[in-house]
């Protein structure tokens, strides 16, 4: 029986998407939770064990993200690729590259970008590593996604500034017209991105006297 379509965009109506992502969110939950499980292992096989989060998108957010999709282009059918989500949360800067080198060598990325690698010396914003590892699609025919994760690479601080920023920005119906608190708010960024440089070098002045020290010992 064919879909009842969605008469402003190329979706279904709101109810079918419903029902088809009903249907398939235990397969999905069962995906990321071995995925988990897969990110878990490589990290502890290298001595180390990041704070990892995950989630299966809200229904309401994925269908808000697809109207979202089919109003930027309506001629085309759109695709969500972070209907999946994972989030790796380390202390230290240095910890990102490992992490990032380990899910390069063991899974299938299909897009790799570093989001603050656009911003220049004078400007603070979003910083994340987000990579699309692929998945295996049993369910060949779940309408409107790619299979896939997108797993995102952050510091604490990093973390912290993002889920603040999501709540007073990103879900808020109110902007900020006011240039002293967009200036503020900057400010804080640049507070914690020098932070994460600063505990950077704290962690490698430490390396290197241990270094020192075993080469003293050994001498």
């Amino acid at each position: 029986m064919p879909q009842k379509l969605n008469e402003q965009t190329l979706l279904p109506d709101r109810a079918s998407l419903l029902e088809q992502y009903r249907n398939y969110r235990p397969m999905m939950e069962q995906q990321l939770h071995d995925l988990y499980l897969q990110l878990r292992g490589h990290f502890e096989a290298t001595g180390f064990s990041p704070t990892i989060k995950y989630r299966v998108k809200s229904f309401d957010s994925y269908y808000n993200k697809l109207l979202n999709a089919c109003g930027k282009n309506p001629q085309t059918p759109p695709r969500i690729d972070d209907l999946l989500g994972i989030r790796v949360i380390c202390p230290f800067l240095e910890d990102l590259d490992l992490i990032e080198r380990i899910i390069l060598n063991q899974f299938d990325v299909l897009e790799h970008e570093h989001k603050g690698e656009s911003l220049s010396f004078r400007e603070f914003g979003y910083d994340s590593v987000h990579l699309l590892v692929r998945l295996d699609d049993p369910g060949r025919d779940r309408p409107w996604t790619v299979p896939c994760c997108e797993i995102q690479l952050r510091t604490i601080l990093q973390d912290a500034w993002a889920e603040v920023e999501h709540e007073l920005i990103y879900k808020s119906d109110i902007g900020f017209p006011n240039d002293s608190i967009k200036r503020k708010l900057a400010s804080l960024n640049a507070s914690l991105a020098l932070s994460d440089l600063i505990f950077q070098e704290i962690r490698d002045y430490q390396k290197e006297l241990r270094r020192r020290g075993i080469k003293r010992r050994q001498s």
